[in-house]
């Protein structure tokens, strides 16, 4: 089974979450998204894997503030798919971190026993 982490090393909760997986000795593959952003077809697919909502995984931040987005319109009520991805192609740094791939599951590491719960 392959287990994926979609990381920020900036983020202290991907850094915990990378950490646990190295404590268990999990086998996976770390992707750093912002130096490897994801392609379209790679979100969507992540979006279809995670439970949640796609506008669960646009991060509403200080960027997303200084960029002066709306977060009624990138909300898990609101944003479907297409829209998410659109944001998140043109802003990396927005998308939710950590994320935990594995096999055909996914979940948001926040905290991280939610992603570690796949394993």
């Amino acid at each position: 089974m392959s287990v994926v982490l979609f990381h920020n090393a900036q983020c202290s909760k991907s850094r915990e979450l990378f950490d646990e997986l190295e404590r268990r000795r999990v086998g996976f593959r770390r992707v750093d998204y912002l130096d490897e952003p994801l392609s379209r077809s790679e979100l969507l697919e992540l979006i279809a894997l995670l439970p949640d909502p796609p506008g669960e995984l646009v991060r509403k931040d200080e960027h997303f503030d200084a960029l002066g987005l709306d977060a009624e319109r990138y909300s898990a009520e609101r944003a479907d798919a297409d829209e998410v991805v659109r944001l998140l192609l043109a802003h990396p740094g927005l998308m939710q971190r950590p994320i935990l791939r594995v096999g055909d599951r996914a979940a948001i590491g926040r905290p991280a026993a939610r992603a570690l719960a796949l394993l």
